[in-house]
């Protein structure tokens, strides 16, 4: 077999159970597109700006990447580049399978009394009183309530000091990652539940 005719194999791979496949260079160009704007995306997030993207233009989770990349894996298999197969695609798809999109887990850490003087902006804003000021039975009713509820706590035309906004704009943004991106939750010097 040629030199021209394995190079065209890798171009044009043959799996007969997916009829139609584009080549993996064309898969990988695609990839590499949604990649660059689920940054963007990101980055749109974290600064607080709007984000016009559809849904099918960025990945939101590791089988949206893996399965480009798998037949990618498929297709240089078929055509006899094991080599290549198992090389860095293999261990690209290794990483994206155990860590997902992210690669690494973000962990969060903020002081319990940061989550108080958020709280009280809420419950304050919502006429329902000064979370602070209450006992341990109604906080623990009232979040477990909240979280168990169907509808945002915290108003989104809320007015809140720079300190209280940073702490719900923290849940936001985590919010808007998503679980696969988040690791732990740490919540320093609190006292109790």
């Amino acid at each position: 077999m040629g030199r021209s005719s394995s190079f065209r194999k890798l171009l044009e791979p043959s799996i007969s159970d997916k009829p139609g496949i584009t080549p993996y260079r064309v898969v990988l160009g695609n990839v590499k597109e949604k990649l660059v704007k689920t940054r963007r995306r990101l980055e749109h997030l974290l600064e607080d700006l709007p984000c016009d993207y559809d849904t099918e233009e960025y990945c939101e989770t590791s089988d949206q990447l893996l399965e480009p990349l798998l037949l990618c894996h498929q297709s240089l298999e078929s055509c006899g580049s094991s080599v290549l197969a198992d090389g860095r695609l293999a261990d690209l798809i290794r990483r994206v399978a155990t860590f997902g999109m992210v690669l690494m887990k973000l962990d969060v850490r903020q002081e319990s009394g940061r989550h108080t003087e958020a709280l009280d902006a809420v419950t304050s804003y919502l006429d329902l009183g000064v979370y602070s000021e209450w006992d341990e039975e109604k906080k623990l009713d009232f979040l477990t309530r909240e979280l168990k509820g169907k509808r945002p706590l915290v108003p989104p035309n809320i007015e809140v000091a720079a300190d209280v906004k940073e702490v719900l704009d923290t849940f936001k943004v985590a919010a808007e990652l998503g679980s696969d991106s988040l690791g732990a939750y740490v919540i320093s010097m609190a006292s109790n539940v």
